[in-house]
């Protein structure tokens, strides 16, 4: 996993589980496996006490010389025992058959000592008790050898296991993790081109089962996409010959009659009006199909003057409203590409037009950045509606493909939408427009 992508990844989740449990496993078994040791060693020993309480129950006179063959402290009466016994156990506290022991330790290693005792009933009910003192220095040099190498054993064997566990582990996220990056890699890699061939296969039966969801699923969007696309250039392309017609008849009108009454006059002006809307939107509608990002021819041109015919060309939106207009420009010229910059200063200035119903619009142009304020309505449009629509998202769509900034947003019941034009990089070929 990358450091700058810090999510969960399902290998190294899958990854943690298997070494957290082999982890555990392999200690667990350490443990147990000491501990069967040391219990397999307090058996021995209480094995070798009930042989030598056997012993004095038959033959008691062979213990009369005690400690017997210095390994064992035999006796029917408690306290016939040495006194460091009687202090570590008490006759009443030992259980019968129960093997007890004390460790004792010391500031001198050599001196720790471990106690055994063990408490044995015969069947006439007479105890028999049976003490052991053991010190380092009295262990055989062949058992302390043996412990060394049973434990050598045992850390040996458990880390072999770990290596064992390691080595499934890299295999299960070879097996595993492989036709999942396969998966990942296919799905990103999916486009129009090729989501009707046929996907591979990712070995396990819910991998292809999640490739066919996400192919068909792909599948079912591109078809909407291109039915959505056919039918924005149909109607587009479809619609410029009829408004084309309705724009060049109502300008022969014009130059017919000079003459005509206001309201005729009126009426033509508002079918030019609306005939340039409708010229406006076709050329939004095709820009919004606009798959190719190829790029466009640049032309060197006054902004402030593209400006200002848009403010022109839009300004009979303003008719009948109170509305206070300063346009402030100043001269300044930058190639860009003229259909797409026109595209969004009259989307721009026409939002800001056409919502505003009292008070006061600024346009400000300084160099390659405009700014536009517009006092937002106190009643009858909603939120959704100010300044948001079929032309703001190309004007989001445009600024995004030039790289042109562009923000808006609303303060102290104004309407500020900001852009600057910056040359920036051809999202094809790297250069700057």
């Amino acid at each position: 996993m990358r450091g700058k992508d810090l999510r969960w990844s399902l290998r190294y989740y899958l990854a943690g589980i298997v070494l957290f449990i082999g982890a555990g496993l392999v200690v667990g078994y350490t443990f147990v496996a000491g501990s069967f040791f040391r219990q397999g060693i307090d058996t021995y020993i209480l094995s070798q006490m009930h042989g030598a309480a056997e012993l004095y129950q038959r033959n008691p006179q062979v213990f009369e010389s005690s400690p017997a063959d210095g390994l064992f402290t035999v006796s029917g009466n408690w306290e016939n025992f040495p006194a460091e016994f009687k202090r570590r156990f008490s006759a009443s506290e030992l259980d019968d058959g129960k093997l007890h022991k004390q460790e004792i330790h010391t500031d001198d290693r050599l001196k720790d000592r471990l106690l055994f005792a063990l408490k044995v009933t015969d069947v006439s009910e007479e105890a028999v008790y049976v003490g052991k003192l053991l010190k380092p220095s009295e262990v055989p040099e062949i058992g302390i050898q043996k412990a060394g190498r049973s434990f050598m054993f045992l850390h040996i064997s458990s880390g072999v296991i770990l290596l064992i566990l390691i080595g499934i582990l890299f295999w299960l996220l070879k097996t595993v993790g492989q036709p999942i990056e396969r998966l990942g890699k296919w799905a990103k890699n999916l486009s129009a081109k090729n989501i009707n061939a046929p996907k591979p296969d990712f070995r396990y039966k819910e991998l292809n089962d999640l490739a066919e969801l996400i192919q068909q699923g792909l599948v079912t969007t591109y078809r909407s996409m291109e039915r959505e696309q056919r039918f924005l250039n149909y109607a587009s392309h479809e619609l410029r010959t009829p408004i084309a017609v309705i724009r060049n008849n109502i300008e022969l009108l014009n130059r017919l009659d000079n003459e005509r009454p206001e309201r005729e006059l009126a009426v033509l002006q508002r079918l030019q009006r609306a005939g340039i809307t409708m010229t406006d939107l076709t050329n939004t509608l095709l820009w919004m199909n606009r798959e190719s990002e190829q790029s466009l021819p640049e032309l060197e041109i006054r902004l402030d003057e593209e400006l200002q015919e848009a403010v022109r060309g839009l300004n009979y939106l303003l008719e009948h409203k109170e509305i206070e207009l300063e346009c402030r420009t100043e001269p300044f010229a930058m190639r860009l590409a003229k259909g797409p910059c026109q595209i969004v200063l009259n989307n721009l200035i026409r939002n800001a037009f056409q919502h505003s119903w009292s008070g006061r619009i600024l346009i400000k142009q300084e160099e390659d950045r405009i700014e536009i304020r517009n006092t937002l309505p106190t009643i009858g449009q909603s939120s959704d509606d100010q300044g948001f629509g079929l032309g703001m998202m190309l004007i989001e769509k445009l600024c995004r493909q030039f790289g042109w900034q562009y923000s808006s947003r609303s303060d102290n019941g104004e309407h500020i939408t900001m852009i600057e034009f910056k040359p920036s990089l051809n999202p094809l070929n790297g250069e700057s427009l």
